[in-house]
C-alpha cells in the first residue's frame, strides 16, 4: 500500500512541476549561463508548473515593489492619503502670523511645486501675508536614520534618500535641446534662485549611454544653488532628460518654499530650516492638512515608472503605520518577513534592504515571487496591483520594448534592473485567453541576452 501511495506521490509530481535541462531550448535559442539564471511559469487555474533553478537566490532589484505594493495595500488600504501638516504656533494679526510656520512631513513621495503653491495661497487666504517668525521642518515622522548609496554615482536621482518631508521628489530635472548652433539646457523646476554653468561640449560620437559621458557638481549659498555641468553631449542624442540629486532636502524645500511664498508677495523675518527642536505638535494650531491622491491611483506611477524613493517612502509609511516596528530601513526585513509569515508565504529565501529593491545585497527566488505573485491574484487588491504594472509594449518601463510582437498588450510585468541584474515578474494572458503568472531573473548576464530570452519565454506562452 505504501508502495502505492508512494507512486501515485511521484506521479502527481510530474504532472505539477515541468522542470528539465530541455526547458530553456524548448522556449528560446538565447543561450544563458547556467546558474547565471532562474525561470518560472505556473498557469493559474491549475497545477502545471514549468521551472528552472526556481529554488536559487537572485537580486530581483525593482521587481520588490510588487511586494511593497501588496504589503501597503493591505495595512495601508487603496484609499490611503500622504499627508502632510501645517502647524503654528503664533497667532494671526492684521495679515501677519506672530510666530513660527511648522511643516510637519509625513512621508508623501509626490509633494510638489505646485502642491505648495496651493497650500500656500489657502494660508494667504486665511489672512496671513508676512510669517514673523521661522518656517520650520519637521521630519520627525521617519527615524533619524543613515542611508547609503547604490553606487557611487550621488547625483543620480535614484540615489535620493527617504524622507518625510520632500518636494519634486528631492531631484531637479534638466531637458536637453540640440539646436544648430548649441545646446540649450533648462531646469525644472524653473526656479530663479538655480543657476546654470554650461561647459559640455558637443561632439559626434554614438548617444549610446549618454548620461554616463556627462558630470556633475553642485554649490549652495547664500539661498543660490549653482549648477556646474561638464562632459559631452553627442549631436545625435537631440533632446533627452535627466533628473539628478543636486542638494540636500532640507536645503530643497527652503529654496522652493522661498521661491513661491516671495511670488505670492509674501514676507519672512526668519529663516527657512530644519527643526531640531522637540515640541508637542499635537498642541499648536493645525491650520492646513495637504492631502495626496489615494493609494490605489499613485501606485500605478510607482510600478509603471519604478519610482525608487515613492516605493522606499511608501515602505517606511506601512511600517510606521502598521507595525510595532519603528520606521527605520534597518527593519525592512524583519517588516516584511513578518508579513509575509501572516499570510503563510515562505519567506526563508527571501532578503529585502528597502521598500525599492535599490540594494546589492537583496535576494529572493522566482519560487518565492511565484508565491507572491500567486498571493496577489488571488487577493481583494488583484485589479489594482495588476493594472499598476507596466504593459507590454504599450506604457511605462515596457512601453517600447516588445511594442510590434503579437503578444504586445498581453501582460502585465513588473521589471527589475541593476549592473548585471535583470528581472520581470507578472502575468500574462495567452491567446487561448488562459492566464499565466510568468517570472523571468537574470544576474551576471547582459542586457541584449535577458530581454531576448524573456520575450521568447513570453512568445512561447503566449502561443502555447
Amino acid at each position: 500500500m505504501r508502495k502505492i501511495i508512494f507512486l501515485l506521490t511521484l506521479i502527481l509530481t510530474s504532472l505539477l512541476v515541468i522542470g528539465n535541462e530541455n526547458l530553456p531550448k524548448k522556449i528560446s535559442k538565447i543561450s544563458l549561463t547556467p546558474g547565471n539564471y532562474s525561470l518560472i511559469v505556473k498557469k493559474i487555474n491549475s497545477d502545471e508548473v514549468w521551472q528552472k533553478n526556481s529554488d536559487q537566490s537572485f537580486n530581483f532589484a525593482s521587481v520588490n515593489k510588487i511586494l511593497t505594493s501588496i504589503i501597503a495595500f493591505d495595512l495601508l488600504g487603496p484609499e490611503f492619503q500622504f499627508k502632510t501638516k501645517f502647524f503654528t504656533n503664533g497667532e494671526i494679526k492684521e495679515g501677519v502670523l506672530e510666530g513660527d510656520l511648522i511643516i510637519k512631513g509625513e512621508g508623501n513621495p509626490v509633494f510638489s511645486y505646485n502642491d505648495l503653491e496651493q497650500v500656500l495661497r489657502f494660508l494667504q487666504l486665511k489672512g496671513i501675508t508676512s510669517i514673523d517668525g521661522d518656517v520650520l521642518l519637521d521630519y520627525s515622522y521617519f527615524d533619524d536614520q543613515q542611508f547609503k548609496l547604490i553606487d557611487q554615482d550621488a547625483y543620480r536621482a535614484y540615489n535620493v534618500f527617504p524622507s518625510p518631508l520632500i518636494i519634486e521628489a528631492g531631484a531637479i530635472g534638466l531637458d536637453f535641446f540640440l539646436t544648430e548652433k548649441e545646446l540649450l539646457i533648462q531646469h525644472n523646476p524653473a526656479i530663479k534662485n538655480i543657476k546654470l554653468i554650461n561647459n559640455i561640449k558637443v561632439t559626434a560620437e554614438s548617444c549610446r549611454d549618454w548620461k554616463s559621458k556627462l558630470t556633475y557638481g553642485a554649490s549652495f549659498e547664500n539661498n543660490l544653488l549653482n549648477i556646474n555641468l561638464s562632459g559631452s553631449f553627442s549631436e545625435k542624442c537631440q533632446n533627452k532628460s535627466i533628473y539628478l540629486n543636486l542638494i540636500n532636502q532640507s536645503e530643497y524645500f527652503a529654496l522652493i518654499f522661498q521661491e513661491v511664498w516671495s511670488s505670492l508677495g509674501g514676507n519672512i523675518s526668519g529663516v527657512i530650516q530644519k527643526k531640531t527642536k522637540e515640541s508637542d505638535l499635537d498642541q499648536l494650531d493645525l491650520i492646513y492638512e495637504h492631502h495626496s491622491e489615494p493609494l490605489n491611483q499613485l501606485v500605478f506611477e510607482m510600478n509603471k515608472y519604478s519610482l525608487n524613493l515613492f516605493s522606499r517612502n511608501l515602505a517606511l509609511i506601512a511600517m510606521r503605520e502598521g507595525s510595532q516596528l519603528s520606521p527605520n530601513e534597518f527593519n525592512t526585513n524583519l517588516f516584511y518577513s513578518q508579513w509575509l509569515q501572516e499570510k503563510n508565504i515562505n519567506a526563508e529565501s527571501f532578503y529585502l534592504e528597502n521598500g525599492a529593491g535599490l540594494s546589492r545585497e537583496s535576494y529572493a527566488t522566482t519560487q518565492f515571487f511565484l508565491d507572491v505573485l500567486d498571493y496577489i491574484h488571488k487577493s481583494k487588491y488583484s485589479s489594482e496591483i495588476k493594472s499598476s504594472m507596466p504593459i507590454v509594449g504599450i506604457d511605462g518601463t515596457l512601453k517600447t520594448i516588445f511594442k510590434d510582437e503579437l503578444f504586445s498588450g498581453s501582460s502585465h510585468i513588473k521589471t527589475g534592473s541593476l549592473k548585471d541584474v535583470y528581472a520581470f515578474a507578472g502575468f500574462l494572458i495567452s491567446e487561448k485567453n488562459e492566464e499565466y503568472i510568468i517570472i523571468l531573473v537574470t544576474n551576471k548576464e547582459n542586457y541584449e541576452s535577458s530581454v531576448a530570452f524573456f520575450k521568447d519565454m513570453l512568445k512561447y506562452f503566449y502561443k502555447n
